[in-house]
């Protein structure tokens, strides 16, 4: 065989790496960001409460604060997972960090194995690839946040809800695992609410109609759901913190103005994933007479207003909260969304031989096509301003206008899912009181009492977020109080303490992601590196 003969090195990786290769590969990378988020990260914040709640379980056996208040209005799930890490490997850092990333790696998996049954391999690979490259999902991991076990039990409910059009014998499990999602967080009841009456019970009834009520197994899943929500309202009311639901809380927070912003930004985020789907987002609007589709789409659509109304109670303006904050509730979507897609796909097709200039030509000759890719391009644009993640999947978006089969769109998006998931575990962020209390560590004795001195109106020093990071258990860490004597003061003010030694003070370290810093660049930004963070003053008792 002479040169002329012989395959090219882009025959042989295309030989070589095959679609379903593809996806194992990104599986993977996902799994090592994964890695890199819960090594350069650290469980704060809402991640550190639970770790604390955990740690309480085991040594007390019960859900209290360090304050000793009885507390059922957050996950319980969640805390009891950390807990059995807790009660074999002992309470630190670092198994929770491992607890974290084992969590995040479920959600990898189940979401595999739920699409493998209801499709094939390739479509579980491809859901599985999806979920482990989401940005979100790995930021969670890192911060020790609940999002993945409400995932581990909510990609069951749903899947067991499909298989309950078949056959009524799973409709019981699918109500069990939506019991388990609400224990797991107390906002996602709404989001439960919707999928199972809304999305389900009511839409069922319309093909059944009376037939329905003459199923064992509703009757069954509606008691299951009745006593696991009754039995969850009964915890709340035992608990001597009171639930402030998530209806009062987002009227008691609604502003116009705020609303309407968070349902411009969640149609984007919405939209910018749609864009890589659309051939099939279109074929659903036409056939939505389907029983799966249906629900489908009335699931998404469901859980995508319940984002938006929850993320409501972010008062906020700050794209970078916002984006956080959004992107966070927006992935109980996903998997719902990729099942649709996958029921209208058509991943069977003829891929295209074509080269990127063919394409580049076929797309100029298309209208319709070229407006939809300039579009694109316009809306990565203007997110330049707005949001990084926004502006790379509308970026990344348009060439799915270009590259049209459904494969290849598959690949695209997990470009772009790389590219802002890889952006965002070089965001590094370490709170004041984190670098405080490794410094009160070198001296920290068992019995000593630690005394956290605030600001109005702040819960940034907050007993059972900061407790996680002593290395004693058997301490004392409770609010400052005029006239008292801890050993060691954390302080928000830069006051003097009469009778303490000033130790230093701690700015904390946070850094924006690499994409924010290029993005400076190109808009002729001076790049700063860093950005305010609270400062914690540390005085020890003289």
């Amino acid at each position: 065989m002479t040169d002329l003969d012989s395959p090219s090195l882009m025959d042989k990786l295309g030989k070589t790496l095959t679609f379903d290769r593809a996806m194992v590969a990104a599986i993977v990378v996902g799994v090592l960001l994964r890695v890199v988020a819960v090594l350069m990260d650290t469980p704060r914040f809402d991640g550190a409460f639970y770790s604390t709640i955990g740690y309480n379980i085991v040594s007390q056996g019960d859900y209290v604060t360090l304050s000793g208040i009885q507390t059922y209005n957050f996950s319980l799930t969640f805390p009891a997972y950390l807990a059995s890490f807790y009660a074999v490997f002992g309470y630190s850092i670092p198994v929770t960090k491992v607890a974290s990333f084992i969590c995040g790696l479920l959600v990898i998996l189940i979401a595999y194995l739920a699409t493998k049954n209801l499709f094939d391999r390739r479509a579980g690979l491809t859901a599985a690839a999806v979920m482990s490259l989401t940005s979100a999902l790995i930021v969670v991991t890192g911060k020790n946040y609940v999002e993945n076990i409400v995932l581990i039990f909510f990609i069951p409910a749903i899947w067991a809800m499909i298989k309950g059009f078949g056959e009524p014998k799973y409709i019981p499990i699918a109500a069990f695992f939506a019991g388990l999602t609400y224990y797991t967080k107390t906002d996602v009841g709404l989001y439960i609410a919707f999928a199972g009456l809304g999305g389900f019970a009511v839409w069922r009834f319309l093909y059944l109609r009376w037939d329905v009520l003459k199923d064992k197994y509703y009757w069954l899943a509606f008691l299951i759901v009745i006593a696991m929500v009754l039995g969850r309202a009964l915890l709340i009311s035992s608990g001597q913190d009171q639930y402030q639901s998530l209806t009062k809380t987002m009227l008691g927070s609604f502003s116009i103005s705020v609303f309407l912003v968070q349902c411009v930004f969640h149609l984007l985020l919405v939209g910018g994933f749609f864009v890589f789907w659309y051939p099939e987002l279109r074929r659903s609007l036409s056939r939505y007479r389907e029983e799966s589709i249906n629900f489908l789409l009335l699931l998404m659509t469901a859980l995508a207003l319940l984002a938006v109304l929850n993320a409501t109670g972010w008062r906020t303006f700050s794209p970078r909260i916002l984006a956080g904050v959004s992107r966070e509730y927006i992935t109980i979507i996903f998997v719902p969304a990729i099942w649709m897609f996958f029921s209208l796909a058509r991943p069977d097709e003829p891929s295209e031989r074509r080269g990127i200039l063919a394409s580049i030509k076929e797309t100029l000759r298309r209208k319709k096509r070229l407006l939809a890719f300039v579009a694109c391009l316009g809306l990565a644009t203007l997110m330049i301003f707005v949001d990084d993640w926004l502006a790379v999947l509308f970026f990344f978006g348009a060439f799915c206008f270009v590259f049209t089969t459904f494969r290849k769109r598959v690949i695209i998006l997990l470009v772009a899912f790389f590219v802002v998931s890889a952006n965002a575990v070089t965001a590094v962020y370490r709170p004041a009181y984190v670098e405080a209390a490794e410094d009160v560590n070198r001296a920290l004795q068992p019995g000593q009492t630690i005394a956290l001195d605030r600001e109005s109106g702040s819960d940034y020093l907050s007993p059972d977020r900061i407790f996680p990071f002593f290395s004693v258990q058997d301490i004392g860490l409770v609010i400052y109080e005029s006239g008292s004597t801890p050993d060691f003061i954390m302080s928000e003010m830069s006051w003097t303490y009469p009778g303490y030694t000033f130790v230093a003070v701690f700015d904390g370290e946070a850094r924006p992601t690499l994409l924010s810093l290029v993005k400076d660049l190109i808009l002729g930004r001076d790049v700063d590196p860093s950005f305010p963070e609270k400062n914690v003053y540390l005085w020890r008792l003289s």
